[in-house]
């Protein structure tokens, strides 16, 4: 709030810099004071002031710059005694107006707020005496804050509203005044008028840039409507949030934002949501504090264990205490050896539990990291050596037993005893080279697990940036050409207009379907009985592109009600159809047929068509990714990819009948998800 506050006074402090003009001292200690040496300036003035024929108006002058500088050298207890000696000797109202404004501010920089509330009081009424507007509000929201400061909620809400009236304020301090209102409601529990303010706080912030008053004002709307108990609309302003922050380069900020969305979708109880935003949360949470990274770490780790993902929380607990090791954060590695305690101790794993236990006690008592490795090369010796002891037990007591029946059955019982015991030994060994065997093989599993995961993480967060941050500029990029087309060019500036255009589709198309590509693998199959009418209808009128282009011929004969997830099965018609459309020969005997076919058992959907084909070379590796039909396409070979991951998901049977300038055939043979 004191930064904020510090924003809207920088013009009257900037014109205190330079106000020799206004307050009568001598010209060579206000040069002085515009070189900014400020030492000079304090000796100076003492010099001066030695001398007992100075007049008062020079005096005042002399120690209104002394106490200036006092102020930049830091040293708020000697300017303020040097104001206080001008406010009992001046009569100048506009000397005294910046004097108790001066005041004002040091006591408000200490947070003395009933001392500064006196001296603003005093400051507000002279300057509403010399009529300087602009002074007046700013003492009027320096006088606001400190009413939010203390509380004192009705006080602070008629200041903000009087200078909201005020036609001197320019936008950015309409923005810090709406800000202010803001949380003066959000403490009266008015969330309605707190996140209008906000709103239209940010409107302004975005404009001028100020984006860390822009995120703060998104945290105070998100705990809003956390506060009042709206935790959809809570989740959806942390999203939004989030957003904002990576679009202005914040990493660390859009994090902590979707840690509060995963938050909320844990209270929710979608543990599912929960998980993919933290994990998203953890992913750009590098430019932040270790703690902060720790903490993260750990929560992900929580929800893993209640979804009983048992591999992944072994990963992030690996990976936590890997950094706080290597950041020498001890406290941290005691607090993630008690979690994986805890972890193993919920899965009735005993030795695991007491082994993560005792680290974790031991460091609370050493606070060195050595410690933690000695403890487990002694906790593994102690381990064999009872393992070995409790053989030798068992093969004494069976030689016990043996030495009893000898007394009975010396010759039967001696060769049974000789035999169990090498049976013993040899399974004992077969035991532990098999249990060692099986521990190399988990490692090794778990190292490459552990590889694909981050690797697949790493892909998901390159494709959730690079659907902000690279289309980003590329929408700045058609913006601009829309402008530039409405101007006149010659003709060798449009045509170099229109290839430009081309080439920023192009490249949005790709990122458009990327996106795709990752959303369509990790979407669930959503259920429900399709309507092809409705279907077509859909795309025609609303996703094919140049449909008039090419004569389109629909055959649906529905059996029996089909079920499947409609958005996948839209994407396979919407893509194999514009494939037909984007490479047709440009003929009036260009068509594409479309022929469904459903009963009990499922559906049948053809795509045919009679355009340009797909080469023999490509055929079998056309629904790969970056593959292209035919060397005249200008798409990126994603298409049909799509096609792909949407038919796998949909458990669909795909066939690919083409020839080469002749035209093509697509097959899909769909079970019915009933």
């Amino acid at each position: 709030m004191i930064k904020t506050a510090g924003i809207f006074a920088c013009v009257l402090l900037l014109s205190l810099t330079v106000c020799g003009q206004e307050v009568a001292v001598r010209q060579d200690v206000l040069e002085v004071y515009l070189a900014k040496d400020y030492k000079r300036v304090v000796d100076m003035a003492d010099s001066i002031l030695f001398v007992d024929d100075v007049e008062r108006n020079e005096e005042n002058g002399l120690r209104y710059y002394k106490a200036l500088s006092q102020e930049r050298l830091e040293k708020p207890v000697q300017a303020v005694q040097n104001y206080l000696r001008i406010i009992e000797n001046s009569l100048d109202i506009s000397l005294l107006s910046k004097v108790h404004n001066r005041v004002g501010e040091i006591y408000f920089d200490q947070k003395s707020y009933a001392q500064a509330l006196e001296h603003y009081a005093k400051a507000l009424g002279y300057y509403e005496k010399t009529g300087n507007v602009e002074a007046a509000d700013n003492v009027r929201f320096k006088t606001a804050v400190i009413h939010l400061n203390r509380h004192d909620d009705d006080l602070a809400s008629n200041l903000l509203h009087q200078l909201l009236k005020s036609d001197r304020l320019d936008p950015m301090r309409v923005g810090l005044v709406k800000e202010k209102l803001g949380q003066v409601y959000y403490h009266m529990a008015e969330f309605d008028s707190c996140r209008m303010f906000l709103d239209q706080a940010n409107a302004l912030y975005e404009e001028h840039d100020m984006i860390s008053e822009l995120l703060q004002n998104k945290e105070f709307i998100v705990q809003s409507f956390y506060d009042e108990g709206l935790y959809d609309e809570a989740s959806a302003a942390a999203l939004l949030a989030a957003d904002a922050a990576i679009k202005h380069g914040e990493q660390g900020a859009a994090a902590i934002f979707l840690m509060k969305t995963s938050e909320l979708y844990e209270n929710k109880r979608d543990l599912r949501q929960a998980i993919v935003y933290q994990e998203m949360a953890v992913g750009l949470s590098e430019t932040l504090a270790v703690q902060t990274r720790l903490e993260m770490q750990l929560y992900l780790a929580t929800l893993y264990s209640q979804t009983e993902q048992d591999a992944d929380a072994l990963l992030i607990f690996h990976d936590a205490s890997q950094l706080a090791q290597s950041e020498d954060e001890i406290v941290w590695v005691e607090k993630i050896e008690r979690k994986q305690s805890d972890f193993f101790l919920n899965r009735k794993n005993y030795q695991e539990a007491y082994m993560h236990l005792r680290i974790a006690d031991s460091l609370r008592k050493t606070n060195h990291s050595a410690e933690i490795r000695a403890l487990k090369r002694e906790f593994k010796l102690n381990s064999t050596f009872e393992e070995d002891s409790f053989v030798t037990q068992a093969v004494e007591k069976a030689e016990s037993n043996s030495n009893m029946a000898v007394l009975r059955l010396r010759n039967i019982l001696i060769i049974g005893t000789i035999f169990s015991v090498v049976f013993m030994v040899l399974l004992y060994r077969e035991f532990v080279h098999k249990r060692k065997v099986s521990k190399v093989l988990e490692w090794k599993v778990y190292r490459r697990t552990r590889e694909l995961r981050r690797a697949n993480k790493e892909l998901n967060t390159y494709i959730y940036k690079s659907s902000h941050d690279l289309r980003t500029p590329l929408t700045s990029i058609k913006s601009l050409l829309r402008l530039l087309e409405k101007e006149d060019h010659n003709a060798g500036t449009k045509k170099y207009l229109g290839l430009i255009q081309s080439c920023t589709d192009q490249m949005d198309d790709i990122l458009v379907n990327l996106s795709h590509a990752v959303d369509y693998k990790k979407v669930d199959v959503k259920v429900e009985q399709i309507d092809f009418n409705k279907l077509r209808y859909q795309l025609l009128e609303k996703e094919l592109i140049n449909a008039h282009s090419i004569s389109i011929e629909w055959v649906i004969q529905e059996k029996a009600p089909f079920f499947c997830d409609y958005k996948l099965l839209k994407v396979i018609l919407q893509q194999t159809i514009n494939n037909s459309i984007s490479y047709r020969r440009n003929t009036p005997q260009d068509f594409c047929r479309i022929t469904i076919v459903s009963d009990h058992d499922g559906a049948t959907l053809t795509v045919e068509d009679n355009g340009l084909g797909i080469s023999d070379k490509v055929r079998d590796n056309v629904f790969d990714m970056f593959v292209k039909g035919t060397n005249k396409s200008t798409g990126a070979g994603l298409g049909l990819y799509l096609v792909r991951i949407a038919g796998d998901k949909i458990r669909a049977k795909i066939q690919l009948d083409s020839t080469e300038n002749e035209g093509s055939k697509f097959t899909f043979v769909i079970p019915n998800l009933n």
